[in-house]
């Protein structure tokens, strides 16, 4: 039997929706994906698909096989080609393997080596158009046209807490650090846990109009001016965020948000930036960037992490708090043999271009 032979008797069903996922789904995606530096599993499994398809439906299909050990999510999505270029937009229409949100986890999981090689034939034969397989992991290769997208950064945790984080860091980023932390004094802390509309820690003197409201702009006015557009998230989604959102509040007024979730994994729980929001006008002024990162890091040790994943984009602001950059991937694949071609000898126009100082943060 052919290796063509093969593929045709190899049964990679599709679901049309999260609900109808069987059980097997989530337990081959623990096996599958379960030890991935980094973590993200999470983006995957069947409940988080299920929040993502009904506040943001964009396409999305399932497909598995457990018997080729393949499980992976598509959508559609209008996508800029010349994304990581020096100039142009060139939007065409694209079916994405990914996960319908801009986080930096992987929307495939596979067994072994032979299920990635099996999708790059299935993909190139059975999806129409174009499809760009997102944000795949060091070692983890498809037989397509290979470019570089937006690396992640994860920051392990091997500290008694913040303050010993603290005590590590050379001096130059200590100071950094510390000029921020001032900057931020005077700022409230709110926390808003899944689907909620209260604080859990109620400030007397202050009022803040329900979140998700007063928030979403703060998330409009980075994703507006965000080079890396891809989906732009409905106001459903931050009201039914199955995380936690925490707000920072100055003189009444929302000044920036970050949601995270928490996932279990073999080596530790993880915490994962998700995304979020702030008000530009104030940016400088309240070092927001440095700040934002130094809570996440501060609320990931109080609650027991042993890493923070804090996502991709602002790669320099990350790479000086000592998180490791991880490098993603992406494939091209088109259905016409002659585009196909055609995107080979073009994908590295395509890539991203990294960040390539090396910061020495620790002592």
């Amino acid at each position: 039997m052919n290796q063509a032979e093969w593929d045709e008797r190899i049964e990679l069903k599709c679901y049309e929706s999260a609900c109808e996922l069987p059980s097997a789904w989530d337990a081959c995606l623990g096996e599958w994906r379960g030890d991935l530096p980094g973590g993200g599993a999470i983006y995957l499994e069947r409940a988080f698909l299920e929040f993502l398809e009904s506040v943001n439906p964009c396409g999305q299909r399932y497909w598995f096989s457990e018997i080729a050990g393949v499980l992976f999510v598509t959508y559609s999505l209008k996508l800029n080609l010349l994304n990581f270029a020096r100039f142009g937009r060139l939007a065409v229409p694209a079916t994405l393997v990914g996960v319908p949100l801009s986080v930096a986890a992987p929307g495939f999981a596979t067994r072994e080596a032979a299920g990635r090689a099996l999708m790059s034939r299935w993909i190139r034969r059975q999806l129409k158009g174009l499809t760009v397989i997102l944000n795949a992991p060091e070692g983890e290769a498809f037989d397509l046209p290979e470019g570089l997208t937006l690396s992640s950064y994860v920051l392990p945790l091997p500290y008694e807490g913040f303050e010993d984080y603290m005590a590590a860091l050379r001096s130059p980023y200590r100071r950094q650090a510390k000029r921020a932390l001032e900057a931020f004094e005077g700022v409230e802390t709110w926390k808003f846990g899944w689907a909620q509309s209260r604080t859990t820690r109620p400030s007397p003197q202050r009022s803040v109009p329900v979140p998700h409201q007063s928030l979403y702009p703060l998330y409009l006015e980075v994703f507006n001016h965000s080079k890396d557009q891809l989906e732009k998230l409905p106001l459903a989604y931050f009201e039914g965020f199955p995380g936690t959102t925490t707000a920072f509040v100055h003189d009444g007024r929302p000044l920036a948000f970050v949601q995270t979730l928490d996932e279990v994994t073999p080596a530790g729980k993880i915490r994962h930036f998700v995304l979020g929001g702030f008000d530009r006008s104030r940016l400088l002024k309240f070092d927001l960037y440095r700040n934002l990162l130094l809570h996440l890091i501060q609320d990931a040790f109080a609650d027991g992490c042993t890493a923070t994943n804090l996502g991709q984009t602002a790669a320099e602001s990350k790479s000086k708090t000592g998180a490791q950059e991880q490098l993603k991937y992406l494939y091209l694949a088109h259905s016409s043999p002659v585009l196909h071609k055609l995107l080979g000898a073009l994908v590295k126009g395509f890539s991203y271009r990294r960040y390539k100082v090396k910061h020495h943060v620790f002592k």
